[in-house]
């Protein structure tokens, strides 16, 4: 992620494989392929979004990931 005044942003193509709906390669085919749009405008590869920002994939917003509990996360080393 990349901070920009003072907002968090981030590639694209990362927001949409960060929500689980595909990998990023997946992503930048979807991208390119004109299938994603950014605030309503087409969205090009190597796009940047923010917070703010409103993703759509074939005209459906994305749904974000759900976190997972810290005590999965965490790994059980000796």
């Amino acid at each position: 992620m990349v901070v920009d005044n003072g907002a968090m942003t981030a590639r694209l193509n990362k927001h949409i494989a960060e929500t689980g709906f595909c990998s990023r390669r997946e992503a930048d085919r979807l991208i390119a392929e004109k299938r994603v749009t950014v605030n309503g405008q087409p969205a090009g590869v190597g796009a940047v979004v923010g917070e703010d920002d409103t993703v759509l994939v074939d005209g459906q917003p994305l749904k974000a990931r759900a976190a997972r509990p810290a005590s999965a996360a965490m790994s059980t080393s000796p």
